[in-house]
């Protein structure tokens, strides 16, 4: 069919996409296409697009479209359940395809499809649009060139306000059994996974250059009305070592705008790309005055994706060449797309294409449990001038004793000397510029009679273990056995070693904090105030990351147990934690590291946490952390290492300045817990459930508690 003759088209499905997208991109490429029927069994709706965009027929039974001599290519724009029967048609006769993913909804049913374009000989492609965008085109070329090295850890997130396309003139509305619309209908879909999350597998597996070995996926029903679920989360291993993600929710506040952000880190260099309208994240609740959807007309997938996708259709059919998506190509994505559901389903990682997870390891997945927290009794909180010195009175200042290096031992120090109700008496180590007079070693400090207040802060050894010190329990042993309190900074290598500081802290009657500094930013703090304030409205979802250029000693440890205490901190109402699963990338690079954990709670809210010891060496950032708690009412998203809080909801916006310094907060609140007689931040038994999980995870990956 060679030549530079007009060919016609039909299009079957006159709904949201149809409008949208392929009419639009039909009409843009009229030197090539005539606009010839359309077809819905909504009759009207067929009418209308005949009539906006110029068909000269229209009908109400596809199968009236399929028998016109004069359509060579048929858009095939219905739900996935149709297209067994119309994608089978239309191949039966003659007519070369596009149809709308998710390419079925099984893979019977998708193999069939495939096995009768190639019988009769058509072009056949599925609408994988994302493909055809320049900007993930243009990613895809930088992995290609090595830009990154290989890719290790993928997230693609896509975000939807619940009226997504209210400001737009299009055919939006219900349909299906029971005037619910079709994306809500069990009788039609699957839910999120296949309306939505196809076309995040199919991105993860392009940009990884690998087929998925496994799949663990969550998802929830939000909507009141809804039958499937409409939010879903999952991870993915592949074949090559990598691991990706991708999350989709689709009932954030009115004013949030459609949303797309993906982020590929490799070995060498990490991409990212995201749609406009968030890089200056401010306000996005009902009221706010933010168009709806603010971003529509510059969306990833609108516009120039689906010109190329059907320019490359239309090119393939007129020089009888290969198309450039292959539907073998959407195939796999509906197979890990299908995997995602059957693991959300059945509460486990699951195997990909008849792979189990149980072939990529050895032994079972069944739950390792922790050791149980020691029995022994709480610590006795005596604040008698006895326990901080002889020398001081229960009105003096604390007298510290600073032990560690390195940037938070400065700060740390900076903040006794300001604070009017301590005072900085020792330090082993010059920790910043200080002129703080000291000792020799740390056991001399550690013995000094006058010092109430030992804090440790840094990367040393022996700053909790490892030294000799009271039988290996380091300077935080040493310190709880002489009765002083101990701030410590530097985590335990693992719970038995947090379990041994706390017995001690409890045979000696010595507070012990092992505080997690995010808890003290302004801005996790003001978020933690606005979810309490109840300004959320019910949760959807939860999203917390750290990035760093730093090489942790143990990645879950180190980034992981700060970030799901600020989680459990921030959301007290989703209760306990009875699902987690833990995704670690295999090492890359130069000591870089990579994992992705997945939590259900007892309410049923899911969380997802990335880590990534992987930002290259010139980024502009040491470290990156991002929490997002996502409501129908508002949605808050705090980045405490660069900007605030932002927040979408009724009400005045607001924005907090840049603040890294937790510690300034987090002092003033330990001296005063000391004062009063209360538990100090970061008490044992407020810190051991976080670090019980990471052990469990650590050892299995897979956590299941009862509720």
């Amino acid at each position: 069919m060679s030549g530079t003759a007009t060919l016609g088209i039909g299009v079957i499905g006159c709904g949201t996409i149809a409008f949208s997208a392929h009419l639009p991109a039909i009409r843009r490429l009229r030197d090539r296409l005539r606009l010839v029927a359309t077809a819905d069994v909504r009759a009207e709706l067929a009418a209308r697009a005949a009539r906006e965009f110029g068909a000269e027929a229209h009908y109400a039974d596809y199968r009236q479209l399929l028998a016109r001599p004069d359509i060579a290519i048929v858009v095939i724009c219905t739900p996935e359940l149709l297209h067994a029967e119309q994608v089978g048609a239309a191949a039966a006769a003659g007519k070369h395809i596009l149809c709308e993913k998710p390419l079925a909804d099984t893979l019977d049913a998708a193999d069939a499809l495939l096995g009768a374009a190639a019988r009769a000989g058509v072009k056949f492609m599925v609408g994988h649009s994302r493909r055809f965008t320049p900007r993930y085109r243009a990613v895809r070329a930088a992995i290609d060139r090595g830009a990154i090295g290989a890719p290790r850890l993928i997230r693609e997130n896509e975000r939807r306000p619940r009226a997504m396309y209210g400001a737009l003139d299009l055919p939006v509305g219900p349909w299906a059994p029971g005037g619910k619309p079709w994306t809500g209908a069990a009788a039609y879909t699957r839910g999120a996974a296949l309306t939505n999350a196809v076309h995040e597998t199919d991105l993860l597996r392009w940009f990884a250059g690998a087929e998925a070995e496994s799949v663990y996926a969550e998802s929830r029903i939000t909507d009141p009305d809804g039958e499937v679920p409409d939010f879903i989360t999952l991870t993915v291993r592949f074949r090559n070592g990598a691991i990706g993600a991708t999350e989709v929710v689709n009932r954030l506040p009115p004013g949030y705008p459609y949303y797309h952000h993906l982020e590929v880190f490799g070995e060498t260099g990490l991409i990212r790309a995201a749609d406009p309208g968030m890089v200056t994240l401010t306000d996005f609740r009902a009221g706010a005055g933010l168009g709806q959807p603010l971003n529509f007309g510059a969306l990833l997938h609108i516009e120039e994706a689906y010109v190329a996708e059907l320019r490359a259709l239309v090119d393939a059919v007129r020089d009888d060449t290969p198309v450039p998506l292959p539907p073998t190509e959407a195939r796999a994505a509906l197979a890990l797309a299908l995997a995602a559901v059957r693991s959300s389903e059945e509460g486990r990682e699951v195997g990909v294409e008849g792979r189990t997870s149980e072939d990529r390891r050895s032994g079972s997945w069944a739950t390792a449990s922790a050791p149980a927290a020691p029995a022994v009794p709480p610590p006795t909180l005596n604040l008698r001038p006895s326990t901080f010195g002889p020398s001081t009175p229960p009105s003096a200042p604390l007298r510290c004793g600073l032990l560690g290096s390195g940037p938070r031992a400065g700060v740390l120090a900076a903040a006794v000397t300001e604070h009017p109700g301590a005072v900085l008496a020792a330090t082993v180590q010059d920790a910043g510029g200080g002129t703080w007079y000291g000792y020799a070693t740390p056991a001399e400090l550690l013995a000094a009679p006058d010092i109430d207040l030992v804090l440790i802060a840094g990367e040393e050894p022996g700053a909790v273990a490892g030294d000799g010190a009271d039988g290996g329990a380091g300077w935080a042993g040493a310190a709880l056995t002489r009765g002083k309190a101990v701030l410590c900074l530097t985590p335990p290598a693992d719970l038995a070693q947090f379990d041994a500081l706390a017995a001690l802290a409890a045979r000696h009657g010595a507070p012990l904090g092992l505080p997690n500094e995010l808890r003290f930013l302004p801005a996790t703090r003001a978020l933690r105030d606005t979810v309490a304030r109840g300004e959320t409205g019910p949760l959807l979802s939860a999203f917390a990351a750290w990035r760093t250029r730093r090489a942790p000693g143990d990645l879950l440890r180190d980034l992981g147990a700060p970030l799901l205490d600020l989680l459990r901190w921030c959301l007290p109402a989703a209760g306990a934690i009875v699902r987690a699963q833990a995704t670690v990338a295999p090492p890359f690079g130069h000591d870089r590291s990579a994992a992705l954990l997945t939590l259900r709670t007892a309410s049923g809210l899911v969380c997802t946490v990335e880590l990534a010891a992987a930002l290259p060496p010139a980024h502009e950032q040491e470290d990156e952390v991002l929490i997002e708690i996502l409501g129908e009412e508002a949605a808050l998203r705090a980045e405490p290492y660069n900007q605030a809080i932002a927040i979408s909801g009724p009400g005045e916006r607001r924005r907090l300045p840049w603040h890294r310094d937790a510690l300034y907060p987090l002092l003033d609140a330990f001296v005063a817990a000391l004062r009063e007689g209360r538990e100090p931040p970061g008490a044992p038994a407020e810190v051991r459930p976080t670090l019980a999980l990471i052990e469990e995870l650590r050892g299995a990956e897979s956590v299941e508690r009862g509720a």
